[in-house]
């Protein structure tokens, strides 16, 4: 049996769907979560490549990169695609999902990102109407010229499903406001979100007594400039492609 080690911190954020893949694989393996002090003291010691997190050590070997360690469970559990086009496709809209809205997400929904509540909400709308709303259309136009079949590539879910789902939950608080419905894609999500082990893993996550990402988003904790300091610069230089 392979043994598996995710290193990260006590949130979601870049982590999220590395441990949606664990779930809906069944796979076991130990989640290590930092806080934002101990990350510099062990950072150092020699399990993390370019000195960031997350990082996945398989057998005791380490993988870092958020999103490799993606593809690379994806791979393992078999939901990568079943011909090259098809795995194509599934980075498309996995990668799409990633990089287009998850990342660029923070700047209005994190007091590290912006201390001033009346300017998130302000960056939020204008998220939502010039990333956001258009991110939509173009994906729903993809899921449909794919067949708007029971998942992304077919009747099957894949990595690109879950990434799509880690999505929509990342900006649910804005989807009740966007111009355009969308439908089929909000069938997608309620079909996805209706897998056993996805409904099992978000009970679990309900039930941890952990540090969320949502934990982090709405404390008032966060309102001294050391705790900003400390959480963005722990943050965002993790996982240096994701720039």
């Amino acid at each position: 049996m392979v043994n598996y080690k995710l290193h990260y911190f006590n949130l979601d954020a870049r982590a999220e769907l590395i441990r949606l893949l664990f779930a809906y694989g069944g796979i076991k393996y130990e989640d290590v979560r930092y806080s934002f002090d101990e990350w510099p003291k062990v950072k150092d010691d020699g399990k993390f490549p370019l000195k960031q997190i997350p990082v996945l050590e398989v057998d005791g070997k380490p993988i870092c990169q958020s999103n490799t360690i993606c593809r690379y469970l994806a791979r393992v559990i078999g939901i990568d695609g079943k011909d090259n086009v098809n795995k194509a496709v599934i980075d498309m809209v996995a990668d799409s999902c990633t990089y287009e809205i998850v990342e660029k997400a923070y700047d209005h929904r994190a007091p590290f990102a912006e201390p001033d509540e009346n300017k998130r909400v302000e960056k939020g709308k204008v998220f939502r109407d010039k990333k956001l709303e258009p991110f939509l259309n173009n994906l729903d136009n993809i899921y449909q010229k794919l067949g708007a079949g029971k998942y992304f590539v077919g009747d099957e879910l894949t990595y690109a499903d879950l990434a799509y789902y880690r999505m929509i939950n990342n900006v649910k608080p804005l989807l009740a406001d966007l111009p355009t419905p969308h439908p089929q894609l909000k069938d997608l999500y309620i079909r996805i979100s209706e897998d056993p082990k996805l409904k099992e893993w978000e009970k679990t996550k309900a039930e941890q007594v952990n540090v969320s990402e949502k934990t982090l988003i709405d404390s008032s904790s966060w309102t001294e400039f050391d705790e900003f300091a400390k959480f963005f610069e722990a943050l965002f230089p993790i996982d240096v492609c994701m720039q």
